[in-house]
């Protein structure tokens, strides 16, 4: 074959490359996206060396073809962010079918008002680290003495603990 690539060259571009995509690996939504990443950035690379003629002399090579893969991928992660929509499977906004009940309606419907027990456990959290460890095996339903053994805490502590939590809340 004629055009190929020797085996050295492509090693390299393909680690070039690589380095390239990893830039972008947290906006990977699912496995696949890594592949499509990486073959925009071949064809970014490619379209690069084809164009690079017009722009030689203000810059080398590398350069040229990292800020046109790094343009491209930019423009490929934006066009994916204006299509993820708030209404994503992912969403608590997201409707059944036949329904206007969301998920997130129909979850804390039966558990309560989420925003509070966010608000408490942030409390709590800043009440400190025995003090939260000890509201959360409350909330889980352990006994004083599972809680004691678990923690670490000596009964004089524990009920002193308890005390403190009565009177901040």
């Amino acid at each position: 074959m004629k055009n190929a690539w020797p085996e050295l060259k492509y090693v390299a571009v393909s680690r070039f490359i690589g380095t390239q995509v990893r830039e972008y690996r947290r906006y990977f939504y699912y496995a696949e996206d890594e592949e499509e990443f990486t073959s925009e950035a071949w064809r970014a690379y490619l379209d690069a060396s084809y164009t690079y003629h017009k722009v030689e002399g203000c810059c080398s090579f590398p350069i040229y073809a990292s800020s046109c893969i790094h343009e491209s991928l930019e423009k490929m992660r934006a066009d994916r962010a204006n299509n993820f929509f708030i209404e994503n499977f992912l969403s608590l906004d997201f409707s059944f079918e036949g329904s206007n009940e969301t998920i997130g309606t129909r979850y804390f419907r039966k558990t309560g008002d989420f925003t509070n027990a966010i608000a408490l456990w942030d409390f709590a959290w800043r009440q400190g680290k025995e003090k939260y460890q000890v509201l959360r095996k409350l909330g889980q339903g352990f006994l004083d003495n599972e809680i004691m053994e678990e923690i670490g805490l000596s009964p004089e502590k524990y009920y002193g603990i308890l005390e403190e939590l009565q009177q901040d809340f």
